[in-house]
């Protein structure tokens, strides 16, 4: 959690909605858009787009089907 709050995490990656939902457990809230604030949120699936919406991540994105390291490093900057 220190690496989050001090901005040493660029990119997290959701696979499914109930990851999400640990998650938002784990940090005790329904805001993550405010814990996330900074951080590139990459969805999974459909689902867990739906269940970051609710979470008030509106800035998300979606995993690419074949995910390789430039994928995701394009997921990243952009």
């Amino acid at each position: 959690m220190a690496l989050l709050a001090g901005g040493g995490i660029d990119c997290v990656i959701f696979k499914s909605s109930s990851a999400l939902k640990d998650f938002g457990r784990l940090v005790d809230t329904d805001d993550l858009g405010r814990v996330l604030a900074g951080v590139t949120v990459v969805c999974g699936d459909a689902e867990t787009a739906r269940t970051a919406e609710e979470y008030s991540l509106a800035e998300h994105k979606m995993m690419p089907a074949t995910l390789s390291g430039a994928t995701l490093a394009g997921l990243v900057s952009t």
